[in-house]
């Protein structure tokens, strides 16, 4: 008897444990409450820090053309290249016949030059490739459609040149600008490819030491929306 009723307040034991083990509503609705702040809190961290990785990436494409600008140079008696500031562009409405930046440098980089999706298609869209695109991009086909990130400011300058100054020598005389001027960029962003970094910044390649660097723009500039 006195075993039997050992037996039974064991029993009885085992299912109160049994029973304190088990969560109730309330204890659920807390841990879910919990996982919930905790990935509120860990997911616009994890955010930000893809998206600083992504504009040291995109620095580091910017910073690949340097060298590229450099050997073009040398080779062109110490003259920017002539090419469109960015593919498709037409300012004032008159069509562009130079080709982008990245094909009249494309000897001159290290890396593979675009190449397209279906090699017999012309129209097949370009392979993404460094350093040419940025991971930055709003839209990532953008790039894939034009080849590139990036607006050549100093093709802007060229064309300036020559339909608005009637300048003979564009070229010569845009190159001489930048060489007075090493805080002008010659690379930038695309506005329409890229948020702003803070409230004013973009990313930019400088003339001369080829540095890669913060761009400060105006928002509401209305020009600059073909460029950084």
């Amino acid at each position: 008897m006195l075993v039997g009723n050992r037996h039974v307040i064991t029993g009885r034991s085992t299912l109160a444990r049994g029973a304190r083990g088990a969560f109730t509503l309330i204890e659920l609705l807390v841990v879910i409450a919990i996982i919930s702040i905790v990935v509120g809190i860990t997911l616009p961290a994890i955010g930000k820090a893809r998206e600083a990785a992504d504009g040291v990436k995109c620095l580091a494409n910017l910073r690949a053309f340097g060298p590229a600008f450099e050997m073009y140079r040398k080779d062109f008696k110490d003259l920017i290249p002539r090419a469109a500031p960015y593919p498709g562009q037409n300012p004032g409405g008159v069509p562009l016949t130079d080709a982008p930046i990245h094909v009249v440098l494309g000897d001159y980089f290290s890396t593979t030059p675009n190449v397209r999706e279906n090699p017999a298609d012309p129209n097949s869209p370009l392979v993404r490739s460094d350093p040419y695109w940025c991971p930055r991009d709003r839209d990532p086909e953008a790039a894939a459609t034009t080849g590139i990130s990036y607006f050549y400011w100093g093709g802007t300058l060229i064309y300036a040149r020559e339909i608005l100054a009637a300048d003979d020598n564009p070229v010569f005389s845009v190159t001489k600008f930048y060489e007075s001027n090493p805080t002008f960029p010659m690379l930038a962003d695309v506005r329409d490819f890229h948020p702003l970094i803070l409230p004013r910044k973009r990313q930019a390649l400088y003339f001369g030491d080829w540095r890669a660097d913060r761009l400060e723009v105006d928002p509401a500039d209305p020009f600059a929306s073909v460029g950084p």
